[in-house]
Protein backbone atom coordinates (compact mmCIF):
# COMPACT_ATOMS: atom_id res chain seq x y z
CA UNK A 1 0.00 0.00 0.00
CA UNK A 2 1.44 3.42 -0.86
CA UNK A 3 1.21 6.46 1.09
CA UNK A 4 -0.08 8.96 -0.78
CA UNK A 5 2.36 12.41 -1.96
CA UNK A 6 0.40 15.26 0.13
CA UNK A 7 -0.32 12.90 2.72
CA UNK A 8 4.01 12.64 2.53
CA UNK A 9 4.04 15.99 2.52
CA UNK A 10 2.14 17.18 5.39
CA UNK A 11 3.31 14.46 7.95
CA UNK A 12 6.83 15.09 7.23
CA UNK A 13 6.42 18.98 7.19
CA UNK A 14 4.70 18.62 10.73
CA UNK A 15 7.55 16.33 11.78
CA UNK A 16 9.72 18.60 11.05
CA UNK A 17 7.88 21.76 12.70
CA UNK A 18 7.34 19.60 15.86
CA UNK A 19 11.45 18.75 16.26
CA UNK A 20 11.73 22.81 15.36
CA UNK A 21 9.97 23.53 18.07
CA UNK A 22 11.43 20.74 20.31
CA UNK A 23 14.78 22.33 19.71
CA UNK A 24 13.70 26.49 20.19
CA UNK A 25 11.99 24.66 24.05
CA UNK A 26 15.57 23.43 24.60
CA UNK A 27 17.72 26.49 23.51
CA UNK A 28 15.36 28.14 25.62
CA UNK A 29 16.55 26.09 28.59
CA UNK A 30 20.31 26.68 27.72
CA UNK A 31 19.45 30.28 27.13
CA UNK A 32 17.90 30.90 31.30
CA UNK A 33 20.81 29.04 32.27
CA UNK A 34 23.66 30.84 30.87
CA UNK A 35 25.00 27.93 28.75
CA UNK A 36 23.72 29.58 25.32
CA UNK A 37 24.17 33.12 24.27
CA UNK A 38 20.97 34.88 23.02
CA UNK A 39 22.86 36.79 20.14
CA UNK A 40 24.03 32.71 18.54
CA UNK A 41 22.94 33.11 14.80
CA UNK A 42 21.01 29.63 15.89
CA UNK A 43 19.06 31.03 18.17
CA UNK A 44 18.20 34.00 16.63
CA UNK A 45 17.23 32.38 13.24
CA UNK A 46 15.41 29.87 15.07
CA UNK A 47 13.36 32.41 16.37
CA UNK A 48 12.76 34.22 13.49
CA UNK A 49 11.23 31.11 11.54
CA UNK A 50 8.83 30.12 14.32
CA UNK A 51 8.02 33.36 15.16
CA UNK A 52 5.24 33.93 12.84
CA UNK A 53 3.55 30.22 14.24
CA UNK A 54 4.04 31.25 18.01
CA UNK A 55 3.15 35.36 18.05
CA UNK A 56 -0.43 34.93 17.03
CA UNK A 57 -1.01 32.46 20.39
CA UNK A 58 1.20 34.84 22.57
CA UNK A 59 -1.54 36.79 22.46
CA UNK A 60 -4.45 34.50 23.19
CA UNK A 61 -1.93 32.00 25.80
CA UNK A 62 -1.69 33.40 29.59
CA UNK A 63 1.95 33.26 30.58
CA UNK A 64 1.40 31.20 33.83
CA UNK A 65 4.12 32.49 36.37
CA UNK A 66 6.64 33.58 33.64
CA UNK A 67 5.92 29.85 31.44
CA UNK A 68 5.40 30.23 27.92
CA UNK A 69 2.86 27.30 27.15
CA UNK A 70 2.86 28.92 23.92
CA UNK A 71 5.23 25.83 22.41
CA UNK A 72 3.30 23.06 24.05
CA UNK A 73 0.09 24.47 22.42
CA UNK A 74 2.19 24.60 18.66
CA UNK A 75 2.88 21.12 19.17
CA UNK A 76 -0.68 20.05 20.35
CA UNK A 77 -1.94 21.93 17.07
CA UNK A 78 0.90 20.09 14.77
CA UNK A 79 -0.01 16.71 15.78
CA UNK A 80 -3.51 17.00 15.37
CA UNK A 81 -2.87 18.82 11.62
CA UNK A 82 -0.22 15.52 11.31
CA UNK A 83 -3.15 12.80 12.92
CA UNK A 84 -6.15 14.71 10.57
CA UNK A 85 -3.85 14.01 7.48
CA UNK A 86 -3.41 10.85 7.93
CA UNK A 87 -6.65 10.03 8.84
CA UNK A 88 -8.14 12.05 5.53
CA UNK A 89 -6.05 10.02 3.63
Amino acid sequence: MSIPPVEWLVVNLCNILILLVLLQVVMTWLLAFNVLNGHSRGFQSLNRLLMPLTRPLQRYMPRLGGVDITPMVLLLIVGFVRELAVWLF
